[in-house]
């Protein structure tokens, strides 16, 4: 009778491997595609329909990069969305629409900048004090942001705030 040999662990566990990280590298190729449409998307109502989806994408990237110690390509990929929100935000402005009666864009852009808040808000936790300042400042844009979107989307909740008055002289 003859035996088999048997398959060594190292290669047993090979498919389990795969299986775990197959969703991260998938993960990575679908934020490359909605980073690359959002690039080329012109309508400013497309783009932030996308950011929910990009944003959670760029997202994953980052906790996975600060958690590899990788801060400085975690800011980089947190200063992109930054700039991915702030050019939507302006691109929805440039149209005219009025966010409180036509919200489409405006909402999803909004969703998208609030989910952010809170996943910066758990980032921080995990960062060292050096780390924290310019995640910190990208965070409090974001927060401007995101006060601004509510204000537009829902003005009887959120009124204007008022401006600083003059110093008398």
């Amino acid at each position: 009778m003859r035996r088999s040999h048997p398959i060594p662990r190292r290669l047993a566990l090979l498919p389990v491997a795969l299986l775990c990280f197959a969703p991260l590298l998938l993960s990575q190729d679908h934020t490359a595609e909605l980073k690359a449409k959002f690039d080329r998307e012109s309508n400013p109502v497309h783009k932030a329909k996308l950011m929910p989806d990009l944003g959670n994408g760029e997202f994953q990237e980052i906790q996975s990069q600060a958690a590899a110690g990788n801060y400085d390509v975690a800011l980089k990929t947190l200063t992109l969305y930054r700039d991915q929100v702030s050019t939507t935000e302006k691109g929805l402005d440039a149209t005219g629409a009025d966010p409180a009666k036509h919200s489409s864009g405006f909402r999803q852009l909004e969703i998208s900048v609030r989910e952010a808040l809170r996943r910066l808000d758990d980032l921080s936790f995990s960062l060292p004090m050096d780390q924290k300042k310019p995640f910190a400042d990208i965070r409090d844009e974001l927060e401007l942001t995101d006060q601004r979107l509510l204000r537009e989307l829902f003005p009887r909740d959120h009124p204007p705030v008022p401006s600083p008055a003059a110093p008398h002289s």
